[in-house]
């Protein structure tokens, strides 16, 4: 799926706004694509999960929070 999102988004270096991004399972295909990823999700166990699965990665950012309190 990830792969056919990349349609959607297929220049390199765009920025990658995630909503409810849950464990994140997309985010290392973008981000080896060079894409810049944030991801929010209202569970602290998700953004902790995918925090450390893309600790390799410095192009990403994560936040608890419910996307209406988000603050860009």
């Amino acid at each position: 799926m990830a792969e056919k999102l990349m349609k959607i988004f297929p220049t390199e270096g765009k920025s990658i706004f995630d909503v409810a991004c849950g464990i994140s399972r997309y985010h290392q295909v973008w981000l080896k694509s060079g894409h810049k990823v944030t991801g929010i999700d209202i569970s602290n166990t998700f953004i902790e999960y995918s925090r450390n699965y893309n600790k390799d990665f410095d192009k990403t950012r994560y936040f608890v929070c419910d996307f209406n309190e988000f603050r860009f």
